[in-house]
């Protein structure tokens, strides 16, 4: 009797996990689509009232429309495909995190483009009748390097100024101070995921600490850092905004860093970087 219990309970757990990821993965894919139509009714049920938004423009808030936040002005005829969704979960604190990748095609002056994009974040489940929403959100876009250093600017190199989680802000901040590490500081419990500016810049597990190891040699800097808690405090949002040096000159990025609490100890789990592209 005690074992068949035991397999109850197991069974139950596992059920509990795969809704959970099934519930996000819904969210998330409803999210996008709503954004490729430009419908922010439909967007803004996918996401909490006091939700944290990062897209591509480097804004944080929307002012009207979706598109050109995300794709500039004139664009026509978008619309996503989702290639891959990473998510993790815990079902009894009721939080997910969620990483990934999906296409965009659209329409520009008569041309077709396609562009490899990312979306992560947070998701929490508010209970009846809200359910899981959207907490955090970060759509990031990719980009050539060449056409990313093009974009670079006059920049000084200076103390990034920081608001919001203190704890959470000080060890972002100190990524990009003299020898700070940001290998160091990511989870031991479960492999980290990934993504660059670049199209073949995502990944996770070695190829992720590859690529961090790759980031860390090229000494950016931050220049605001802002850190929101969720779900009683057990997970971060992190957004920063950063400058890639490019010879003399400096490309700006947006970073979002997703972390959880591991033994009491704010570990990271996904980093995102975004060339920033104003509307």
């Amino acid at each position: 009797m005690g074992r068949v219990a035991v397999l109850a309970v197991l069974l139950c757990a596992s059920v509990a996990h795969a809704d959970l990821k099934t519930d996000v993965d819904k969210l998330v894919r409803a999210s996008l689509k709503a954004a490729a139509a430009d419908n922010v009714d439909d967007f803004d049920k996918t996401t909490a009232a006091a939700r944290v938004l990062v897209l591509p423009s480097g804004k944080g808030a929307l002012d009207g429309k979706l598109v050109p936040e995300l794709y500039g002005a004139n664009v026509k005829k978008l619309a996503h495909k989702v290639a891959a969704l990473h998510i993790v979960g815990d079902a009894d604190k009721k939080l997910a995190w969620f990483h990934g990748a999906f296409t965009a095609t659209f329409v520009v002056d008569k041309r077709k483009q396609t562009v490899p994009m990312r979306v992560s974040g947070i998701a929490v489940d508010e209970g009846e009748p809200l359910g899981w929403k959207i907490q955090a959100l970060m759509i990031a876009r990719t980009m050539p390097y060449n056409e990313l250093a093009s974009r670079a600017i006059e920049a000084a190199r200076g103390v990034p100024r920081t608001t919001g989680e203190s704890t959470v802000t000080k060890i972002i901040a100190a990524w990009f101070a003299d020898g700070g590490s940001i290998a160091k500081d990511r989870s031991k419990n479960v492999a980290v995921e990934v993504n660059g500016t670049g199209a073949t810049e995502i990944g996770n597990g070695a190829f992720a600490v590859k690529l961090v190891g790759l980031w860390e040699a090229a000494k950016m800097w931050a220049t605001d850092v802002e850190a929101t808690r969720f779900a009683n405090n057990e997970i971060a949002f992190v957004r920063a905004d950063v400058m890639l040096p490019v010879d003399k000159l400096a490309a700006k990025l947006v970073l979002g860093v997703i972390l959880v609490k591991e033994n009491n100890v704010w570990r990271w789990v996904t980093m995102s970087f975004s060339p920033v592209i104003a509307p």
